[in-house]
């Protein structure tokens, strides 16, 4: 059975407080009415990563996607995030499974 995003997204969480890194995840929900994501009022810039986390002093952005998920599923605003990140020092990147999470955090500088 495949994993949704979200219990994903918890797995990791848990995995990653369990290592002593501070992380903290977010979420947008799509709107039922009309199936917008908000752009405004989520405290975070439109397109932030669904955990974001500091580890050996470094910041974290990870896009979490379903198991299976092709490149077009992250969307243009996420991928800006992400470099973002990633040209202020920080390490970024997309993953489906705890092994993609562990690869991310294997590009975070000692």
């Amino acid at each position: 059975m495949k994993h949704l995003e979200r219990e994903l997204q918890k797995e990791v969480l848990i995995r990653l407080h369990a290592m002593g890194v501070q992380a903290w995840s977010h979420t947008v929900e799509v709107c039922t009415a009309c199936g917008e994501r908000p752009r405004r009022g989520t405290g975070l810039a439109f397109g932030a990563a669904d955990i974001i986390a500091i580890w050996r002093g470094r910041a974290i952005a990870i896009e979490m996607k379903r198991p299976g998920y092709s490149p077009s599923d992250v969307r243009p605003e996420q991928r800006a995030f992400l470099a973002t990140v990633e040209r202020a020092g920080g390490t970024a990147g997309v993953a489906s499974s705890w092994k993609e999470v562990e690869a991310i955090l294997a590009r975070v500088p000692p």
